[in-house]
């Protein structure tokens, strides 16, 4: 199996901006591992806030922009404020949705187990953008009877409309409060639409993170409050039907569609549109990383004690009723089309029971003690487990297991550090290894969301299964890298080493 997959030019460049990012704050704070929900907080923000603009809306023909101007005017210590916050979440949303999507393919996290994931992602960002624009035309000023011009003639190009939708746009007679309670309607039914996809979206995800780190809200209510005060969110001028549309201002995250109709005509903004989310929808299908085999379960072994079903981040694994002479009530059973391969069940389990094809428990076992019997010479004799998604030293380890210029490491390889079962960490120390030094994702940001953060707290004896109590602290530590921190590594490899030589003790 290889130390690791590689990500690309692209997945190494994203990497380093994060690290950068990382530099400067704690890795559990970086906004880039926690997009998803910077996303759903931003959701909340414009359910509420719109929640209050409605109170003190009009839904008429007449009356909507001069109950959006005194919102925005006559009480903006409350209403604009809240106008802004809606606006500049909206904004944020868009944006969130945009770098989710691309760091997700830019790392390959996009296929396989991950495409009802992508799929769902990607109506909702259609979902938001659509409810966004709705949400515009409630103003009804010329920026949105740019829209409703500009809409009209796309929704003319479909079929089932019969009559030109312009005419509703071309004098004030012909437009009624009924267009109004349309728009309302479909903005605010947009946003329940929302909630639902994003339930789909983290369906098959345990323990999804829905909500930031509080020092992130923090700074993204801070940013928001900013943004609302320093340049706050107005209507332009009133919209005057009978008249050309003159120059008004664009949001680009919601409006970027529209300059593109001065360049095409309706039916080819709309093939280029549907064009464009068909292909963004059938990504996982076209780009697909390999995927390991699927895991199996050996009923004899199994005691249906439900801890990998509890441990695995994907929902992979469910209980199944057991009718047989075993006398366990329950069985793990895994689910081919939700399992990521990551080997975190096998972590999670202390009877032999789930075996990754490839690379069963057993052989595992047998290749730890091979190379402790050689470390025994060595002191001190360090043994590393190593997840192949962390750091990329594929380059370093040569064919015997050991690292270039390092005869008295070995590597073990595994496909997520959460593999890593504290038992196997019990047999390296007790077949003389002088220490053991586990390497996974960078934490927050596990490739497979739980592994790094499972096995953590396996060492702090916090989470089962968990490591012998009597075995000292000083012996294990843990290194949480990205793929292109090769200097963290082979730092903390040294570190460790000379704290070993000198004895030092490490809580």
């Amino acid at each position: 199996m290889r130390v690791n997959e590689d990500i690309g030019i692209i997945g190494r460049l994203w990497l380093r901006i994060e690290s950068l990012v990382n530099k400067n704050s704690l890795s559990e704070l970086n906004p880039f591992y926690c997009l998803g929900a910077i996303g759903v907080f931003f959701l909340w923000v414009i359910l509420f806030s719109g929640l209050y603009l409605f109170i003190f809306y009009r839904i008429s023909a007449t009356e909507a922009y001069a109950s959006v101007e005194r919102i925005t005017h006559v009480q903006w210590y409350l209403g604009g404020v809240m106008r802004s916050l809606h606006r500049y979440a909206s904004d944020g949303l868009v944006a969130v949705m945009v770098i989710h999507g691309a760091r997700h393919l830019a790392l390959k996290r996009h296929a396989n187990w991950r495409r009802v994931a992508w799929v769902s992602g990607v109506f909702v960002s259609v979902m938001v953008i659509a409810g966004g624009v709705f949400g515009y035309l409630m103003v009804w000023d010329e920026r949105a009877k740019l829209i409703a011009v500009f809409s009209s003639k796309l929704l003319e190009e479909a079929p089932f409309f019969g009559i030109p939708i312009g005419l509703t746009f071309a004098s004030a007679e012909n437009l009624t409060d009924q267009f109004f309670y349309i728009a309302l309607f479909i903005h605010f039914s947009s946003i329940v639409v929302i909630f639902m996809a994003v339930w789909i979206h983290l369906s098959r995800i345990t323990k999804a993170l829905i909500t930031p780190p509080k020092e992130v809200i923090y700074c993204l209510a801070f940013l928001l409050l900013l943004a609302s005060f320093i340049k706050p969110a107005v209507s332009d001028k009133a919209a005057e039907l009978g008249h050309l549309v003159g120059n008004v201002s664009i949001d680009w995250f919601y409006m970027f569609l529209y300059p593109l109709m001065g360049y095409i005509s309706p039916a080819w903004t709309i093939v280029a549109v549907v064009g464009a989310v068909f292909f963004v929808s059938v990504i996982p299908w076209v780009y697909r990383p390999r995927q390991n085999p699927t895991p199996s379960v050996a009923r004899d072994n199994c005691t249906g004690c439900e801890l990998c079903r509890e441990d695995c981040p994907y929902a992979a694994i469910k209980m199944i009723e057991r009718k047989d002479a075993s006398g366990y009530p329950l069985l793990a059973s895994v689910m081919p089309a939700r399992c990521a391969s990551c080997g975190i069940c096998v972590g999670a389990c202390e009877y032999s029971a789930i075996n990754l094809s490839g690379l069963a428990e057993e052989a595992l076992k047998a290749e730890i003690k091979a190379f402790s019997s050689e470390l025994v010479a060595f002191e001190p004799g360090i043994l590393v487990f190593l997840c192949k998604k962390s750091v990329d030293i594929k380059d370093k380890i040569n064919e015997d297991g050991s690292i270039k210029g390092y005869a008295s490491v070995r590597v073990v390889e595994l496909p997520c550090i959460g593999m890593l079962q504290p038992a196997m960490v019990d047999m390296a120390i007790d077949s003389g290894v002088a220490g053991v030094l586990a390497v996974g994702c960078k934490m927050g940001d596990c490739s497979f969301r739980t592994g790094n953060s499972w096995l953590n707290q396996r060492l702090l004896m916090t989470r089962p299964p968990i490591v012998r109590r009597g075995i000292k602290r000083a012996r294990i530590r843990t290194l949480w890298l990205s793929a292109v921190e090769t200097k963290g590594f082979f730092d903390g490899l040294d570190k460790f080493a000379r704290a070993l030589s000198k004895g030092v003790k490490d809580g």
